[in-house]
């Protein structure tokens, strides 16, 4: 992977070539505050400390704000203000830094990973089928007892240096090259002490070898690099799964789309797709943007975005997303959003920040392996010097023993391994997170509130009665709330979209946040809300107290629309609970956590609610500000965590431990949550939170194991009592162990329900 270029002309351009803007439409995001977002794909990661490195080099230029690296995926995203620090200048920097770096595509990760594996393979290859034959002929001396003539001595350690030079030199070259391009910038990085173990074990072994007497070792070398390789592999193909999903999403948008003009078809580029266009999708291809439905019905499998396997049905006028499938007949669409305003782009953009997010641990954990890496290379010298001082004989074996056996390899990979895990198994069920700290804030929160409209109930209300009260009729008092509620997100804006007409239309619309919405329509003020938004408006109050004679107080959502003095209609909204609410809080409550529900909807309607699901805690009639306050009275109990719909909860979501925003009608560009429920699934909630518990016990697995192992080998081969083989089997098994303990968390089993306090 190299970051210099060649234009046309075929002379090198360098970094500048990023500077484009046709290039960097491909890879750079504009963020609403004036800034720039892009993620970058990195070369040369070796450890944690490269990643600390890198992140002094870049975090101080001028404009960047934002400079994260996953140590397990290799992407970094840059935050950053292009007007003071052009993407060169920084693609320079991480070169100057002893890296390399070029814009993340998935074409471009694909690629890298695929040569790498390829690599990766044949180095493992050579590594594994030299270190048999080195054993092999290590062999003839262990059982010969001394007995061995000094031809055939000699003849087996000169077929050994001449096999384990093709190990060192073929396989184990990649160790010593990023160890020299490590110190050579200035760092200490985990191939320091191997490539130094490798390069003094070689050398020994191959001037003893010539000398004609001493210790060699050969099968220390070879099996040192043999287990050495074989952890990483495995590394790489856990970052390969770990990637995956976000490349998925990335892939998902086709590079061609069918555009309708005047009844003939034209095929073109997606990219090229504007808002209004009409948009033909074959049966079986993916839809290009997002539009609604011109067909009278559709058949979507959506899976891309919401992890759901069945297809779901759609009507006109219904919105469908980029990169979900048409499994049914052809159908056309009106594009709405195309590309990078696409929700499929928002998604994507979500995923890659939490993939590069780093929690407080992990950075700690890095700065401790940078420091331990230092600590070994000193103990090693100090250890050597004193066997000198006491047994010169022994001296070199014992050090060589030291520093193979005490590489923080494990220690570094204790924490990346299992958040990266953790994250994608997280969205392969459906939630997507948004911040490193989110899968730590998902294990300590102890409750966890619910909004009601579109979090437990289904988000898709509908007028059970309409009753006027003035000198309109039904058709009427809908159309004038249609055209109040066209360009509202609330969930509750749905059961009128179907009553819109063109000739209403709207203005000087103002929503106000758990009371109701007004506007102009033909030149009048009209409310629609709740009795006390829309009565005190109509100059009604006396009246407020009889406006409960009109609800049947079936569990419905109660509206009014009034213009200046009168009440000019009543509404009944009914909203089903979801199908997975009650057994979501049955679940939730078992596993000890403590569960409420904060509404501005009707104290009776949010009362009714909570009896059906055993919610023994709800309060209704809730303005903004009032939920922020019950849910600081509930903060001082313990971390609690809230989910809503993510359109009108922003300050509530804003004040919660934990965040979480369902994904149905959000705009997820525009979101803070910790999290998102894309496929709206509240079943998802009590898995993830023993996923997290298991992600943090693994972690803490990982952390004791590495420091433990540290602990007891490092006095074991200081003291002489563990030969230098010996000592390359021990680290690579501990690096193996802490791998393979992550990625159990990648297994596809159902969650029980757990004690998930802390």
């Amino acid at each position: 992977m190299n970051s210099v270029v060649t234009d046309i002309a075929g002379i090198k351009t360098g970094t500048r070539f990023y500077d484009r803007q046709d290039i960097q439409r491909n890879f750079v995001h504009p963020l609403t505050n004036g800034s720039a977002e892009a993620t970058l794909l990195l070369g040369s990661i070796r450890c944690g400390g490269c990643v600390n490195k890198l992140q002094k080099a870049i975090r101080p230029l001028p404009g960047v704000d934002r400079f994260d690296i996953n140590y397990t995926t290799h992407r970094a995203r840059l935050v950053w203000d292009a007007a003071l620090t052009p993407i060169s200048a920084i693609f320079d920097a991480i070169q100057e830094s002893g890296f390399d770096a070029q814009p993340f595509t998935p074409g471009a990760r694909e690629q890298a990973l695929k040569k790498e594996n390829r690599q990766a393979l044949r180095r493992l290859g050579i590594a594994g089928i030299g270190s048999m034959q080195v054993m092999m002929l290590a062999a003839g001396g262990y059982f010969a007892d001394g007995q061995m003539s000094l031809g055939v001595e000699q003849l087996l350690r000169w077929s050994s240096l001449l096999v384990t030079s093709v190990i060192v030199f073929f396989a184990g070259q990649h160790f010593i090259a990023n160890a020299v391009t490590a110190l050579r910038g200035r760092r200490l990085s985990m191939d320091v002490p191997v490539a130094l173990a490798i390069t003094a074990a070689y050398l020994a072994s191959a001037f003893n070898t010539l000398a004609g007497h001493g210790e060699t070792y050969f099968e220390s070398v070879s099996m040192f690099i043999f287990f050495l390789l074989t952890g990483r592999y495995l590394e790489l193909r856990a970052r390969m799964r770990a990637g995956r999903h976000v490349d998925n999403l990335a892939r998902a948008v086709p590079q061609m789309a069918h555009r309708v003009n005047d009844g003939s078809v034209e095929t073109l580029r997606a990219e090229e797709l504007v808002h209004g266009d009409r948009v033909l999708v074959k049966p079986g291809e993916t839809i290009p943007a997002d539009g609604e439905l011109l067909s009278s019905m559709a058949f979507i499998d959506e899976s891309m975005l919401t992890g759901e396997s069945l297809t779901v049905e759609r009507q006109t006028g219904q919105l469908l997303y980029a990169g979900t499938v048409n499994g049914g007949d052809p159908l056309e669409i009106t594009v709405t959003r195309c590309g990078d305003n696409t929700r499929l782009s928002a998604i994507r953009q979500l995923a890659q920040r939490a993939e590069t997010a780093r929690p407080a641990v992990t950075t700690i954990t890095d700065r401790i392996a940078g420091y331990f890496v230092a600590g070994v290379l000193l103990a090693t010298t100090l250890i050597g010097i004193g066997w000198y001082l006491i047994d010169p004989a022994r001296a070199f074996d014992i050090a060589l023993a030291t520093l193979v056996v005490s590489c923080p390899c494990a220690l570094s990979l204790a924490t990346p391994a299992a958040l990266t895990a953790a994250t994608g198994r997280l969205s392969e069920m459906g939630l997507l997170i948004s911040s490193g700290e989110t899968l730590e804030k998902l294990a300590r929160v102890r409750q966890l509130l619910f909004d009601k409209t579109g979090t437990l109930t289904q988000g898709e209300p509908k007028i059970s009665q309409t009753i006027p009260l003035a000198n309109l009729d039904e058709q009427q008092c809908h159309q004038i709330a249609a055209a109040l509620e066209r360009s509202s997100a609330h969930p509750l804006a749905k059961a009128f979209m179907d009553f819109a007409t063109p000739e209403l239309i709207a203005t000087e619309v103002k929503s106000v946040a758990g009371s109701g919405i007004s506007g102009m329509v033909n030149g009048t003020e009209y409310r629609i809300g709740n009795a006390l938004f829309v009565t005190d408006f109509a100059g009604l109050a006396a009246d407020a107290a009889q406006t409960s004679r009109f609800s049947t107080n079936r569990g419905t959502t109660p509206l009014w629309l009034a213009r200046p003095g009168a009440l000019l209609g009543f509404f009944e909204l009914e909203d089903g609970l979801r199908e997975d609410a009650a057994g979501t809080v049955n679940q939730l409550q078992q596993s000890g956590v403590k569960t409420g529900l904060l509404s501005g909807d009707d104290s009776e309607l949010v009362a009714n609610i909570a009896g059906q699901l055993e919610i023994t805690e709800a309060l209704g009639n809730l303005q903004p500000e009032q939920k922020l306050d019950a849910l600081h009275r509930w903060q001082q109990n313990g971390p609690t965590g809230m989910v809503g719909d993510g359109m009108n909860d922003a300050a509530i979501l804003a004040g919660a431990d934990l965040a979480i925003a369902m994904g149905n009608g959000a705009d997820l560009s525009k979101l803070q949550a910790d999290a998102v429920l894309l496929n709206n699934r509240l079943s998802v909630l009590p898995n993830a939170m023993v996923l997290a518990h298991r992600c943090q016990s693994i972690m803490h697995q990982n952390l004791t194991w590495a420091l433990l192992y540290n602990a007891i080998a490092l006095p074991l081969a200081a003291t002489g009592m563990i030969r230098p083989w010996m000592a390359a089997l021990g680290m690579s098994a501990s690096s193996l162990l802490v791998v393979l303990n992550a990625l159990r968390l990648n297994r596809n089993r159902a969650q029980k329900p757990a004690e998930v306090n802390p």
